[in-house]
């Protein structure tokens, strides 16, 4: 009777273990594939994001694509080009505009810059040579020395002098003299023209922060501050100069007078005052303006920016403030200007490096007779124009303000920047008698 049991239990248990092995193998597969699973989700999520992007990109561009052909539908529509005040820019500005670039083209050259290829020309142009003619007295005199004592020695039968090792070790501090010299004036021209920058800059920079709040300072007052920023470069170059161009102060003169036509309030200037350098009527506090132009001009941005009033939160002390330090660092460029001019290289230093150079030249052709003979002239003629012509650059540099720096282009790039920078609106009242129409 107890085989039945056991053979059922058997049956039981080998039931319960097949079953247990085949959840087992169950949960292994699904383990297995969980990770397949999420990456295959995974990658079909972000096709999914893609291709969202894709349509939303594509939508975007259909947008923009709409949007262009409704401008210009609207600026190609004949309604809309009968209208006056439509376009902001007139026939006029247009012209202006053509006639500012055509007029800086002219002048906004590329600079003339020397090559190898060019030492023909170098050669060719020798005669015309500005240092040349500076240094002709010198050259000719010594030439001269050199011709007598030549023929001294070559006919008369004149002794040589013992004097070229003399030369030879007085030379080593005479190239040092000039080297030291030519560096000092080279870097007061590089201080000069980095003044000159920094005034081409500010002045852009202001007429680019007045053009921000146009609106806020009036027409009245950009007129004057655009004024004012042509006229100072023009007199500063006047200013810096001991020789006046006509061209310069025929310049000025007329942006003056211009300047002059919009005084028009109680505390402008009177008739003419401002060509002969004196202010009318001073700022409040009886404050009296120099009789410095470059700085009368300063003067005058100064009180024309402070009698702009405040707008909200447009414009208000802060911006105010900003732009009158703009102002002041342009001022301060005057008195840099000023140092250059005012100071000059040492006349002791100056003076000795002359005597040095003169003395030794005028000596070197009794050291060099004894061996070149009749060559000592040519000889001689060759290194006095090479010694005496780096000493004349060095003067010609020192004052980069005289002769050396093209000023001129500097200050007609400030004249046309601050033309486009706060240009006049001429077209508003035809605008505004149309829309009255």
């Amino acid at each position: 009777p107890l085989l039945p049991s056991t053979i059922s239990v058997g049956i039981v248990a080998v039931t319960v273990a097949t079953a247990s092995r085949q959840s087992s193998r169950r949960l292994q597969t699904q383990r297995c594939q969980r990770p397949l699973c999420r990456q295959h989700m995974q990658a079909s999520d972000a096709v999914a994001v893609g291709k969202e992007m894709l349509l939303q990109q594509a939508r975007a561009e259909e947008e923009l694509r709409q949007i262009k052909k409704r401008e210009d539908a609207k600026a190609t529509s004949p309604e809309d080009s009968g209208r006056v005040g439509v376009d902001p820019m007139s026939k006029e500005d247009e012209e202006s505009a053509k006639l500012l670039a055509a007029e800086y083209s002219r002048y906004l050259k590329p600079a003339r810059r020397l090559s190898s290829c060019d030492w023909l020309d170098a050669l060719r142009g020798m005669p015309r040579s500005m240092v040349l003619r500076q240094i002709r007295h010198p050259l000719l005199c010594v030439t001269g020395v050199s011709v007598v004592t030549s023929f001294a020695h070559c006919v008369l039968g004149m002794p040589a002098l013992p004097t070229l090792s003399a030369h030879t070790l007085l030379g080593s501090g005479l190239s040092l003299l000039l080297v030291f010299r030519t560096n000092s004036a080279y870097q007061r021209f590089q201080e000069g023209r980095k003044i000159w920058n920094d005034i081409l800059d500010l002045c852009r920079d202001i007429a680019l922060s007045v053009a921000l709040y146009r609106k806020e300072a009036g027409p009245r007052s950009v007129q004057i501050i655009r004024a004012l920023l042509q006229a100072f470069p023009f007199a500063m170059q006047r200013h810096v100069r001991s020789k006046d161009a006509n061209q310069i102060k025929d310049r000025l003169q007329a942006l003056l007078d211009q300047l002059q036509q919009t005084q028009q309030t109680k505390h402008e200037l009177k008739e003419g005052d401002i060509g002969n350098g004196v202010f009318a009527e001073s700022a409040p506090g009886n404050y009296t303006p120099p009789k410095n132009r470059p700085l009368q001009i300063i003067h005058r941005i100064l009180s024309t920016i402070k009698s702009i009033r405040n707008h909200d939160d447009v414009f208000t002390n802060r911006e105010r403030v900003w732009l009158l330090n703009m102002v002041i660092q342009l001022s301060h460029t005057v008195g840099r200007c000023e140092r250059l001019v005012q100071t000059p290289v040492p006349m002791s230093y100056a003076r000795h490096t002359m005597r040095f150079v003169s003395a030794w030249t005028l000596t070197l052709p009794f050291a060099l007779v004894g061996n070149l003979r009749w060559l000592t002239v040519p000889v001689v003629l060759v290194i006095t124009w090479a010694l005496f012509g780096i000493l004349e650059i060095g003067h010609s540099i020192e004052d980069p303000f005289r002769d050396s720096i093209a000023i001129t282009p500097i200050c007609e790039a400030i004249y046309h920047d601050c033309a486009r920078a706060l240009p006049l609106k001429r077209s508003m009242p035809n605008a505004q008698s149309g829309r009255k129409q």
